[in-house]
């Protein structure tokens, strides 16, 4: 485990909920592999059912289109290899209104790719949401087994960083367990909340199958009672 905390979290779990409540678990015999590329994880994610509306322009013109058809305003962020911060590395921009905006954002983003020196830089584009709560569904492997944690995510973790762990895969009912112990869905209609749950699920179902090493789904979103994945990095095992 990364943290004494996250050992006990875990082993807390098992000894309440009981583990006739989660699905057999599967074990992870092997180091970390490689990223998976931003590309590869739209994909992966449309098998899965989670909703990643992100899409690339490989040149100003394709970005200028993509913003056309999905409506201004929209975000738009750099990926690259390397996985770096995104915000703290100027690869972010928010609430672009217009094509000359836009047209601006890509140069200024591709430079800043450049001055980083980062492989292979794709720009993206995504409808710019309005965020009320965020939350982040990550996954490591520790002891030979996958964990999935839920918690806070964004700028929710900088004032109520709530965290709960389980193991992968996870049935519906440890999955709406999960969220109930951060106390973090208060403010979610049941709809949403049994939503966020069955995302859970299939995060867990996919870090099983895929052999996920790390993974971090984070800002994860509610848009009426959909839960929507804003960003995130997956690390397959070796």
């Amino acid at each position: 485990f990364c943290s004494a905390e996250e050992a006990a979290n875990v082993l807390l779990r098992l000894r309440k909920v009981g583990l006739e409540h989660i699905a057999s678990p599967v074990f992870c015999d092997r180091g970390a592999g490689r990223t998976l590329g931003i590309e590869e994880i739209i994909e992966l994610f449309s098998r899965y059912g989670i909703e990643f509306p992100i899409a690339i322009a490989h040149d100003e013109q394709e970005a200028v289109s993509i913003a056309g058809v999905i409506g201004y305003p929209v975000t738009a962020k750099i990926y690259s290899e390397e996985g770096v911060h995104k915000a703290k590395s100027g690869l972010i921009e928010f609430w672009i209104r217009r094509e000359d905006e836009l047209r601006d954002a890509y140069h200024r983003l591709m430079s800043r790719a450049v001055e980083l020196s980062l492989s292979n830089p794709l720009f993206t584009i995504s409808r710019q949401f309005n965020i009320s709560a965020e939350f982040t569904i990550g996954s490591f492997s520790s002891l030979q087994t996958h964990i999935i944690m839920f918690g806070s995510g964004g700028s929710m973790v900088e004032f109520c960083n709530r965290k709960a762990y389980s193991i992968s895969p996870m049935s519906m009912e440890e999955a709406s367990r999960l969220i109930s112990d951060t106390n973090l869905s208060n403010a979610l209609s049941a709809n949403a909340t049994s939503q966020l749950a069955a995302l859970l699920v299939n995060c867990s179902r996919m870090i099983a199958e895929q052999h996920v090493h790390e993974m971090d789904i984070n800002p994860i979103i509610v848009e009426g009672d959909r839960p929507v994945a804003l960003d995130a990095r997956v690390r397959l095992c070796a």
